[in-house]
């Protein structure tokens, strides 16, 4: 198999980036001390309880369907085949941590009876393709570093979701593999989607594939964007795996392949947003260097605001301060845009640059005066409604550095 052809260069590089910056290789050695990878008892006594564990002599048919593919995309570890009476047309599977304990791949009731034998091997390949990428390993790292997903970073959040849905995207590519029929694939699609047979309805699949063309157009234009959920819409899902077909008969694909996945990595945005995003940038050097030098804590405020409007706000920055932009004027022109566009973003502003001027643990004259002039000229604010949201902030976030205490 040509691992190359499967992977995605870019979820390659944000799997990396995501595993270096949660400090993947320490704090994954200290979940294994921490038999913190071994999964509950439960979850397989509940399996082997309440579920049917897939055997050659009971139920060869699924049987040969289900450890067929697992030959077929050559997954050399253990896996156990349940399936569990539930009417949810789903699938999932579990990475085994424990030595000698196969992993799991369970198929709900509900999609069995669905499926026809074709649809069924790719879902199966899609399962076995996040056996084979490990994809679990990271989503596990991702949960334990933070059980409250609501408190992790922007920045890193938006690069978490986009990873899993370019994840699923891959899995696909496993599915085709056990199922190279692109019909029976994108009937699979439909199907996991709406619950409808497709042979009940007499729907034409060919009919089905171009009316996704035209519900892809929709995602194009400014309308759509990515809802950032951890499967990516249907009608891009159905595209990449038509693209993905056309690759393995040798077409050239990779330019409809970046547009795609351009898509994936478009942000939900208003109007405002794109003014906003290059105020945060604006603004924020301009704050930044008023005592002519930018702090780590300054930059990561920027960064971190940024990430409300850019899926890759270091990179947005960088090319902003190498573009040569003049800050001042384009400082000017974006604050009288916003202002024109939606002025209840004020306090919203002006809470950015109150941050920037104390976030460094200091509070430089030179700097409140930069807060006090932008907040009366350019957000009308009075100077008594900048000073007590000053003060509130001073109050609830300042601490002065260690080392000017001691």
């Amino acid at each position: 198999m040509k691992t190359l052809k499967i992977k995605i260069p870019i979820e390659t590089s944000l799997r990396k980036k995501i595993y270096d910056a949660l400090q993947g290789e320490s704090v994954t050695a200290i979940m294994e001390m921490a038999n913190i990878y071994n999964q509950p008892d439960y979850l397989r006594n509940a399996l082997e309880g309440q579920s049917f564990r897939v055997d050659k002599r009971l139920m060869s048919h699924y049987y040969d369907i289900f450890y067929g593919v697992k030959d077929r995309l050559a997954y050399e570890g253990d896996v156990d085949f349940y399936i569990t009476s539930d009417t949810a047309i789903n699938a999932w599977t579990v990475k085994s941590h424990r030595a000698g304990e196969p992993d799991v791949v369970n198929v709900n009731s509900g999609l069995l009876q669905l499926m026809n034998d074709e649809e069924l091997k790719f879902v199966i390949g899609h399962e076995i393709g996040h056996l084979i990428n490990e994809d679990t390993e990271l989503k596990n790292l991702v949960s334990f570093v933070f059980p409250d997903e609501t408190i992790m970073p922007l920045a890193l959040k938006y690069k978490v979701q986009l990873w899993s849905q370019l994840a699923e995207l891959e899995a696909d590519r496993y599915g085709f593999l056990a199922c190279p029929n692109i019909d029976q694939c994108v009937s699979a699609f439909f199907k996991l989607t709406t619950g409808l047979n497709l042979e009940q309805i007499n729907m034409d699949i060919q009919t089905l594939i171009e009316s996704n063309k035209e519900r892809l157009e929709y995602f194009k234009s400014d309308s759509g964007y990515n809802s950032f959920e951890d499967h990516p819409v249907n009608p891009i899902r159905i595209e990449a795996i038509n693209l993905f077909a056309a690759s393995i008969a040798g077409k050239h694909t990779g330019k409809k392949m970046n547009e795609l996945l351009d898509l994936l990595a478009k942000m939900p945005s208003t109007p405002v947003d794109y003014y906003l995003a290059r105020f945060v940038a604006a603004a924020g050097l301009l704050m930044a260097n008023v005592d002519n030098v930018v702090t780590e804590d300054e930059y990561n405020v920027i960064i971190e605001e940024l990430s409300a409007f850019q899926l890759f706000p270091k990179e947005f920055l960088e090319e902003y301060v190498n573009s040569g932009t003049d800050l001042v004027k384009e400082f000017d022109e974006v604050t009288k845009k916003i202002m024109e566009l939606d002025a209840s973003r004020r306090p919203a502003l002006l809470d950015f640059l109150i941050t920037l001027a104390i976030v460094d643990h200091k509070i430089k004259k030179t700097e409140v005066e930069t807060v006090f002039n932008i907040g009366v000229n350019y957000l009308h604010f009075s100077e008594v409604e900048i000073a007590q949201a000053f003060a509130i902030k001073v109050q609830n976030e300042f601490s002065p550095k260690m080392q000017d205490i001691v």
